[in-house]
């Protein structure tokens, strides 16, 4: 049997598609063949898209989120928890910018005088990946255009994080390394120097046996940002992974392929640089920022879930003052 419909809006498929659509799925199949054949508008618009790879309408950002120009600033704090997210917002003078697409949401105003962004996303590496990519398109355009001048970008990512075997619930932390245990990076040329090669080699070699199918890779936060904290917050290293119980050795009902993982990666340390956060963003963060030169760091509070981290709401508070106070000092200088 073959769908007539089909057949006789695309007759080149007449005599090798086989179909087995008949009545009304066959009259759709028949008006979507016509409304994307070679000579239609759609057709013309899509292959448009595919060749640029980038958003058709000019002045604003890529083929995911639809922001316009002017509508963030070089300084953004990124973050999908509410602890956060408040805290944030307590230092705005004023907000002239709200917009909410999809999962992303998005504030900008003044923040001593300065303009700051504060942007609501979930912080896993696939939507990192999008994000960046999409705020530096705004910036700084694509490879093929010409910018004689590149906007560099200060990112820092707020997020909780499990507590470690270095770090009891309620811990801030920064990560200044972040080893990524999903496989995000492994799709660009992402180059590592002399140091981090070591630091990533010696993590390979601390993993059990069981564990040697992993494929880890290592980026590090800004210098610039980490000399914003104060004294008194811990840096260590960061262990990001792909999702939140299988990639931890954690079960419910499915049985983790390395269980105990959680426990092996927390006693690696290099030095006195201890592993201090595990979450599911952060080396593919530092990764991106890196290839693309901007700025970045990323700050987690130890706690277990959302509700036990609002109960460190004034520490997180008093963190975030300081350390944009001092972050928006540095620039002016």
């Amino acid at each position: 049997n073959r769908c007539s419909s089909f057949c006789r809006a695309e007759p080149s498929h007449s005599a090798t598609i086989p179909c087995y659509l008949t009545g009304c799925e066959g009259k759709f199949i028949s008006l979507f063949c016509k409304l994307f054949s070679q000579n239609s508008f759609f057709f013309k618009v899509f292959e448009m898209a595919a060749g640029t790879e980038t958003n058709l309408f000019p002045g604003r950002l890529g083929l995911y989120f639809d922001l316009e120009t002017g509508t963030i600033a070089d300084t953004v704090f990124i973050t999908d928890q509410v602890c956060w997210l408040q805290s944030i917002e307590k230092c705005f003078q004023s907000i002239g910018y709200q917009a909410e697409k999809g999962w992303l949401k998005i504030q900008t105003g003044l923040i001593h005088n300065q303009k700051v962004s504060l942007v609501y996303l979930p912080l896993s590496s696939a939507y990192i990946d999008i994000f960046l990519q999409e705020l530096d398109f705004l910036f700084n355009g694509t490879k093929t255009g010409e910018t004689p001048i590149h906007h560099t970008l200060r990112l820092v990512m707020l997020g909780i994080a499990l507590p470690t075997l270095h770090t009891g619930p309620g811990a801030l932390t920064a990560s200044s390394i972040a080893i990524g245990l999903d496989n995000l990076m492994h799709f660009y040329r992402l180059e590592n120097n002399a140091e981090e090669l070591f630091i990533l080699n010696a993590f390979l070699h601390h993993l059990p046996a069981q564990h040697k199918g992993i494929q880890p890779y290592i980026a590090t936060a800004s210098r610039s940002l980490l000399n914003c904290l104060s004294n008194d917050i811990t840096q260590g290293i960061t262990i990001s992974s792909p999702g939140y119980y299988g990639p931890r050795g954690y079960s419910l009902k499915l049985q983790p392929l390395y269980p105990g993982m959680t426990e092996s990666i927390s006693t690696f340390q290099n030095g006195a640089m201890k592993v201090a956060a595990m979450e599911m963003g952060a080396a593919a963060f530092y990764g991106l920022c890196h290839l693309l030169n901007h700025q970045c760091l990323s700050v987690y509070l130890t706690a277990n879930d959302e509700k036990s981290a609002l109960k460190h709401s004034v520490a997180i508070q008093i963190f975030t003052e300081s350390f944009i106070e001092t972050m928006l000092l540095m620039r002016k200088m």
